[in-house]
């Protein structure tokens, strides 16, 4: 693991500007862990991740990613008054270049992701969680995600998260995966999306 990482999530803290920066919003180290060892196992090239914040899940990923011989890693997160942190942690981690920020909103960034044709393996969805942008957000990634490609959902103890996972976990193209941390689920895409257009089937 990166030894920025390392002091960030042990201290809790870290430096910038001669500003002491307390992590507040980071995830906590175990779901890190097992964003760390899906990456490992499933050996993604491309990520996208949808939210930044002091970049504690960016670092993890891209950490794995560097490890497996990955290309690319992808941050859709507008707001650089709160973002600047995640992009100097990821710079200090000696990643510059190798992740894209988007400053920018996942409804006006995915679809122009996808006209354009980028294709990723490798997706964790820690936006904006209401339902309502869940299901949009899910809409593009389905569209850009290769087959054999793995979206992660985080906060999956709220309500909007768990009622949008039960709802794609039908999808006939997705297959859940076992998760042993309680507020993260993950799926993976076995096929393209084949379902007729009055395909419904939530319970």
């Amino acid at each position: 693991m990166n030894e920025h990482l390392k002091k960030v999530m042990y201290d809790n803290k870290f430096n910038y500007e001669n500003e002491v920066i307390h992590v507040k919003d980071g995830i906590p180290s175990d779901v890190g862990e097992m964003l760390h060892e899906l990456i490992l196992e499933h050996k993604p090239k491309v990520s996208l991740e949808l939210g930044l914040c002091h970049g504690i899940s960016s670092m993890y990923i891209c950490d794995a990613l560097k490890e497996v011989g990955g290309e690319k890693h992808h941050i859709i997160d507008p707001g650089l008054e709160v973002n600047k942190y995640g992009l100097y942690n990821l710079d200090q981690c000696g990643l510059s270049g190798f992740y894209q920020h988007y400053d920018d909103v996942s409804e006006s960034r995915l679809p122009i992701m996808w006209k354009e044709g980028l294709k990723v393996d490798f997706v964790f969805l820690d936006g904006w969680q209401t339902l309502d942008q869940l299901m949009l957000d899910f809409f593009y990634i389905d569209k850009i995600l290769n087959i054999g490609g793995i979206v992660t959902f985080d906060d999956c103890e709220m309500q909007s998260v768990k009622s949008a996972v039960r709802y794609f976990i039908q999808y006939p193209s997705y297959e859940e995966l076992f998760s042993y941390i309680y507020r993260c689920r993950s799926i993976k895409k076995i096929s393209e999306d084949n379902r007729s257009w009055d395909w419904h089937t939530i319970k």
